[in-house]
């Protein structure tokens, strides 16, 4: 689902609740998100640093192609294996970045569990006038995870774009997907949590159902920030899975067409 749709789809669902989702978006939440941040400080170092290790490995190889007199394959290492050589650097790069950044991925989660809390307690001063008996209150996870993907991320990814020249944009894209996967395990493990706290489902009354529901919306988070250190590092592995898997099988394609060409011109 593209994010503007993302965007509707929860602005109508917490409208329902008479919450406005932009009362929550200003700049002090810019301010806040960015003072979480740490990894804009040192991405680049690490996107950079295998890019750096491979490109030291190619040019030797290059010196040692002329000095040893197949100076055809020597430029094709110029032509082909430096632009190889920075592609691989960049992939593995990304995949250290994802490992690095859990503590980060942390903080965000943390402020984001903060400002369900906020909304739960926003709940609690206008539930009365909630007044849709037909009022399909959502899952807790839902309300986590709107806040996470349609006020924090795009916040997040602004932030990402602004502080780090050159790489922000792809950087941003891995946060992107970090927090994505992040949501949908936190919307997983509702029926988990769920199943230590318990609801009456059965109340009629559509002020005690809100009501009911806030208390247990606190809970909720409450147990949620009890499982947030493994699920962020279950989260960064998974982002980081792909990216590995890219990243090797570019290696193993580059590896082989260097080879071609060693025993072809040498």
């Amino acid at each position: 689902m593209k994010k503007e749709q993302l965007k509707k789809k929860y602005n109508a669902l917490f409208n329902k609740m008479g919450i406005n989702l932009e009362e929550y978006n200003q700049p002090e939440l810019f301010e806040k998100i960015a003072d979480l941040l740490v990894f804009p400080a040192y991405a680049i170092k690490i996107v950079s640093q295998p890019i750096k290790y491979l490109f030291l490995i190619a040019l030797i190889a290059i010196i040692v192609s002329f000095y040893s007199g197949n100076a055809v394959f020597g430029f094709v290492l110029i032509f082909l294996g430096i632009p190889l050589t920075i592609v691989n650097g960049f992939f593995w790069g990304q995949v250290v970045f994802v490992n690095k950044i859990s503590d980060d991925i942390n903080r965000i989660l943390d402020f984001s569990l903060q400002l369900t809390r906020t909304t739960m307690e926003d709940m609690r001063e206008i539930k009365g006038k909630i007044t849709d008996e037909s009022l399909q209150l959502p899952k807790f996870s839902v309300i986590t995870k709107g806040l996470l993907l349609t006020v924090l991320l795009p916040n997040l990814e602004t932030i990402v774009r602004k502080k780090i020249p050159f790489l922000g944009r792809f950087i941003a894209s891995v946060c992107s997907r970090i927090v994505f996967v992040l949501a949908k395990k936190i919307e997983e493990s509702e029926n988990e949590i769920r199943k230590e706290i318990a609801i009456d489902e059965k109340t009629e009354n559509l002020k005690d159902r809100v009501g009911e529901y806030i208390s247990k919306g606190e809970l909720f988070v409450g147990k949620l920030e009890d499982k947030i250190d493994d699920y962020v590092k279950i989260t960064t592995k998974v982002a980081a899975y792909p990216l590995t898997i890219l990243a090797t099988i570019l290696s193993l394609l580059s590896i082989f067409v260097l080879l071609l060409f060693f025993f072809v011109f040498v």
